[in-house]
């Protein structure tokens, strides 16, 4: 971790972006699409890395090799033993912490990179830093009613992330939240998946309606179920990142129902949201998510190519 902070500080250029996003990725063990939306609980992380640390797991790994006889077992045994010993756990969540904790030791020398003269890096810093000192990620429940007055914040952006920060809290360790601010939460989410801001998060690929989607999921009880089928509704057709496709299916499966009358409707003829749909497949910049729901596509009566949606999309756009 040191030597890639000094990467980041004083490396080639063309390196110093990456750097960054690699100590981010490696800071919260390349969890950003999951933990971000639920905000990340460090005092848990630490206690799950406490109970499969080296000191506890040693014992049991000695007790394994004195009952092991089969040589290639033994060897294994021996090979674990001898890494648990020499201050390691072969457990992912001991490990995971202690790459957290490097890049964290790191940061008082990376903040210097918020005044460089590079924007996108200075980006990156910003959020490598909001990992480990944003109040909607890693903030204590009291943070709460100092989020509350930038609800109601001039810039749209400011608001979406007061009420993500909201419920982040609410859900990480049951900060009492009343369902009116729950709600105002909501509406700022409902507005923000309608109204896409002119600069995104970086968070989940870049992907906002896919991280509104996950902070509705992550909701605590005492919202309107209503206004919150609203929010997910308005970012249902939105695909912008989907890591596994997942999304994209059930995108698909929720605004085509049943196969496409014959003949085959127009682009125009379609209602708004499965316009977006098709319109987002069509220009999405991986190729591979519009071959991963093809099969569907093509059952449905749909265009099922990158090449038949941009042709589909953009002939009747411009009818």
């Amino acid at each position: 971790m040191p030597f890639l902070a000094r990467i980041a500080l004083a490396g080639p250029a063309a390196a110093r972006e990456d750097t960054m996003w690699l100590l981010t990725h490696l800071a919260v063990d390349w969890h950003d699409e999951y933990d971000v939306t639920t905000g990340i609980n460090v005092a848990g992380w630490r206690a799950a890395a406490a109970e499969v640390g080296p000191e506890e797991l040693l014992p049991w790994y000695e007790e394994q090799l004195a009952a092991a006889t089969e040589p290639d077992q033994r060897a294994q045994l021996q090979e674990i033993r001898g890494w648990v010993a020499a201050g390691n756990s072969p457990d992912a969540r001991w490990s995971a912490l202690q790459s957290y904790d490097a890049v964290l030791a790191e940061l008082p020398g990376l903040l210097a990179l918020l005044d460089d003269d590079d924007a996108r890096l200075r980006t990156r810093t910003a959020y490598l830093l909001a990992w480990f000192l944003a109040a909607g990620i890693v903030g204590p429940s009291s943070t709460a009613e100092d989020i509350t007055p930038y609800l109601d914040a001039t810039d749209p952006l400011m608001r979406w992330a007061a009420a993500t920060a909201l419920i982040c809290l609410a859900r990480l360790d049951g900060t009492p939240v009343g369902p009116g601010l729950l709600g105002r939460a909501v509406t700022e989410l409902t507005a923000a998946a309608r109204s896409p801001f002119d600069r995104a998060t970086d968070y989940c690929e870049g992907d906002p309606f896919g991280h509104i989607e996950r902070t509705l999921h992550a909701l605590p009880p005492g919202a309107d179920p209503a206004a919150v089928r609203e929010a997910l509704d308005a970012c249902l057709p939105r695909i912008v990142w989907d890591c596994y496709g997942s999304r994209t299916r059930r995108a698909i499966e929720a605004l085509f129902p049943a196969p496409q009358p014959r003949p085959a409707p127009r682009y125009t003829d379609l209602i708004a949201a499965q316009q977006q749909l098709l319109g987002d497949l069509a220009s999405h910049r991986h190729a591979w998510l519009i071959r991963s729901s093809a099969d569907r596509l093509r059952d449905l009566g749909l265009p099922h190519t990158q090449e038949a949606l941009l042709s589909f999309v953009g002939a009747h756009r411009t009818a």
